[in-house]
């Protein structure tokens, strides 16, 4: 099973399973999820949790579609988090670079200091 069942109907047609092993028919006792075993040779089975969730109550809490959605909304909103606070920083060089740049091209008496700070911070001197 690649996608799991939307339905008690569409679970009751499932097996579970591999060929090799033989394909197990579905149990409604247990949650209709397929689940891998793993270890160095992994197996396919139903999940073995009691149903009581998601659409016709087929699914444990773990696997009911809209925790496993929500569980995956986090995990891109956690790390889409972490990606901004990893870029920020070069933002704000590159901001700070474009400031002095600025003020470099300017005729003001401070174009010296900022050529200077940019010199010591930019790997590409400033330019």
């Amino acid at each position: 099973m690649i996608a799991p069942p939307k339905s008690r109907r569409e679970a009751e047609r499932c097996t579970y399973g591999d060929s090799l092993l033989g394909k197990a028919p579905f149990n409604p006792s247990r949650c209709a999820f397929e689940v891998i075993e793993n270890s160095r040779s992994p197996r396919f089975y139903q999940c073995q949790r009691k149903p009581g969730f998601g659409p016709d109550g087929i699914f444990c809490r773990q696997h009911e579609p809209a925790a496993i959605t929500d569980r995956e909304r986090k995990s891109r909103d956690k790390y889409e988090k972490y990606l901004k606070a990893l870029v920020a920083p070069r933002l704000r060089e590159e901001k700070y670079a474009r400031a002095l740049r600025t003020i470099k091209k300017s005729d003001c008496r401070c174009a010296k200091i900022a050529a200077g700070a940019l010199d010591a911070t930019a790997p590409d001197g400033g330019k």
